[in-house]
């Protein structure tokens, strides 16, 4: 059987891929974003495959943000590469404890061309 995180990691190649599109959490101050679970020295922008799982995750403490849109280039040609370049990590498709798969960007970035054939 297949680990949670796994198969929400895959779901999240196969239909960011299959929309062009991925989903972050927006707000007045900029992107959300947190404290990585493996490396607290880092922080994780987590993105969700679709809008409805994105906006699960606006209560609480991220009451304040809203799921905004990122086409699947713009993630591709601007933001893994500037993201690496920061240090940062990617998570994907977190689940409601925002617990999952955390990825190096330009990692996350093979597989993304890899699961669209490119």
């Amino acid at each position: 059987m297949q680990d949670p995180t796994e198969a929400d990691h895959d779901r999240f190649l196969t239909e960011a891929t299959a929309h062009g599109q991925v989903w972050g959490l927006y707000g007045k101050n900029g992107w959300a974003v947190t404290e990585s679970e493996d490396d607290p020295d880092r922080l994780v922008y987590p993105f969700w495959s679709e809008r409805a799982d994105a906006a699960a995750h606006c209560s609480g403490d991220w009451s304040h943000f809203k799921p905004k849109v990122i086409s699947l280039d713009d993630l591709l040609e601007r933001w893994l590469p500037g993201m690496s370049d920061d240090g940062v990590l990617v998570g994907t498709n977190w689940d409601a404890d925002l617990s999952g798969a955390e990825w190096e960007p330009l990692e996350l970035a093979e597989q993304l061309y890899g699961a669209s054939g490119e």
